[in-house]
């Protein structure tokens, strides 16, 4: 098909397919040397809607072309799209971190810890109903600086007429030192086909409710988009993972645990 025929069935203009020919990116199939037509082939389609795509995921065209010489295969180009997330990701909370340093006390949201008998609660000092999202950040913040772990939802406390409200959540305090856990016993397997295969770990949640809401927790080293979890048939292990029906067994220099597990289905995805 000719140039205009295929910028139509690609949904893009002359230009950028001349500018991809001179880039090396997108070469005609055939050049008539007597009229300067250029043709493409419906196989080269595909070519095209790959670069758009990489261009979308922040890839330079240097960078596409170089990817187009390796011949990646889909799979291999989606780990890159994972790599640049998790690139961009960093990049976001760097400007974070640096938005707040600019911004100095004026940000800062005043959390307090009060102790009724067992259970502590944290609280954050009281803010506009519009900044609730703000005070739950600011009081995860304080709770990974000061080693405490949330068990609850965020909830917002406050007089409805006053148009201000706390955040609210119970927290534990963690272990100040590591302890060794003694080995659990070896497990009889039960299969559940329903795991067998490939997870991707997309983070650390406090609560089910933060799934729900992608409220993950945040650490400076989390590169949980590089990261993945394999239940190999027959419960064989992998890495320092096995597991049975129903629970999963992580094996590590200070012993054996074992944690259950769940799956479920939301918004049309198996977690």
């Amino acid at each position: 098909m000719q140039i205009g025929e295929f910028a139509r069935v690609c949904n893009t203009k002359i230009s950028v397919l001349r500018h991809y020919d001179r880039e090396g990116l997108l070469v005609p199939d055939y050049i008539d040397r007597f009229t300067g037509y250029r043709y493409y082939t419906g196989a080269q389609v595909a070519t095209f809607l790959k670069i758009t795509a990489l261009k979308k995921a922040g890839f330079s065209l240097t960078e596409i072309k170089a990817l187009l010489v390796k011949e990646m295969d889909t799979e291999e180009i989606l780990q890159l799209f994972e790599q640049k997330a998790c690139a961009l990701q960093q990049t976001l909370a760097s400007l974070k971190q640096a938005r707040k340093i600019l911004l100095g006390d004026e940000r800062k949201v005043k959390v307090t810890f009060i102790e009724e008998g067992t259970t502590i609660l944290a609280k954050s000092e009281k803010v506009g109903g519009d900044a609730f999202g703000a005070a739950c950040d600011a009081v995860e913040d304080v709770l990974v600086a000061r080693n405490y772990q949330r068990i609850t939802p965020y909830m917002a406390y406050g007089e409805p007429s006053s148009g201000e409200v706390q955040a609210v959540c119970e927290v534990v305090r963690l272990q100040e030192e590591e302890i060794r856990l003694p080995e659990s016993p070896e497990l009889p397997f039960a299969d559940d086909p329903a795991v067998v295969g490939k997870w991707r770990i997309i983070g650390e949640f406090a609560v089910k409710e933060d799934f729900y809401a992608q409220r993950r927790i945040e650490y400076p080293e989390a590169q949980w988009r590089q990261e993945y979890l394999y239940f190999l048939p027959g419960g064989e292990q992998y890495w320092c993972y096995s597991w049975t029906k129903g629970k999963l067994t992580v094996d590590s220099g200070d012993g054996r645990t074992v944690n259950d597990y769940v799956t479920e289905t939301y918004d049309g995805a198996r977690y």
